[in-house]
Formats: structure tokens, C-alpha cells, sequence
């Protein structure tokens, strides 16, 4: 642990968002790998910290063009959120904060509509349209039945 400098996770951060929005996927990629390595020791397999690291590394694996990887990314996230979940329902249950159930839905419709385009990408239908209804599920949670994200889930 002590190896790694304190600044260092959030200067690879810094640094991987500015490559990212460079379009400079692959240099993106390596510094979100780093960095998903140095977390993973410090904090652990299982930390959430690592929920922002996976979905950033599938952004950057679907831009590139492999979706099957930036799959495997964002289910782990998405893995990584529902095990944060069980563990909050232990104590203070998200439930019990409106705002962070309110990110926690974002977060979730966010991911699952990228599942949607991974699976697109890689001429999966079937799977495009099991993460398109959980991306409208949550979009109906946070939106309303009525509302344009529900509207544009449906239009797909």
C-alpha cells in the first residue's frame, strides 16, 4: 500500500478523463487499468471506488470497438453496485436517502443503456433488448412512465 503516492489515484484519474475526452481511447484505457490495479490493492476487490474505474473502462473498450469487453466492465459495476446495496441494506438502507437512490438509479439506467449499445454493437438483439427494458426501468423510476427517456427506450 504504501508503494503508491497519495495524489497518484487521482492524477491518473485526471489524467484518463482528459485522454478519454481527447478521443484518445487506448491511452485512456492503460491509465484506467493502472489506476483499477492500484484500487484494487488499496481498497480491495470489492470496494466501491471501483464502480467509477469499470464503467470508465468500458466506455473506453466500446470506443475501441470490443464490446464484449466493455461488457464484462459494466456488469461488473453494476455487480459492484448491487453488493454495495446489500451491504448498505445491512445498516442505513439506500431507501432511506432519497439522493443517493436517485444517483444510484442514474448510475444504473447510465450503465445499462451502454449495455445496450455494447450489445448492439456486437449484433446481440436479445441482450439489447433485456438492457434496454432495465434501462427504461430505471428511467421510470427516476422520470415517470410519461417522461422522453421512457419514451425513447420504448421508441428502440
Amino acid at each position: 500500500m504504501a508503494k503508491y503516492h497519495p495524489f497518484l489515484e487521482q492524477t491518473l484519474t485526471n489524467m484518463a478523463i482528459l485522454r478519454r475526452s481527447a478521443q484518445q481511447y487506448m491511452e485512456s484505457l492503460q491509465m484506467w487499468e493502472w489506476l483499477k490495479n492500484i484500487q484494487e490493492v488499496v481498497y480491495g476487490q470489492d470496494s466501491e471506488v471501483l464502480i467509477y474505474t469499470y464503467k470508465n473502462i468500458g466506455i473506453c473498450y466500446l470506443a475501441l470497438g470490443i464490446p464484449e469487453k466493455a461488457e464484462d466492465y459494466y456488469l461488473k459495476a453494476i455487480t459492484l453496485m448491487e453488493l454495495m446495496q446489500q451491504v448498505e441494506g445491512s445498516g442505513a438502507a439506500p431507501e432511506s436517502d432519497p439522493e443517493l437512490l436517485k444517483e444510484d438509479r442514474e448510475q444504473l439506467a447510465t450503465l445499462y443503456h451502454n449495455l445496450f449499445i455494447s450489445a448492439i454493437s456486437n449484433n446481440d438483439r436479445e441482450k439489447a433488448r433485456d438492457y434496454n427494458l432495465k434501462t427504461m426501468h430505471y428511467y421510470s423510476l427516476l422520470h415517470g412512465d410519461k417522461s422522453l427517456e421512457v419514451s425513447n427506450c420504448k421508441q428502440i
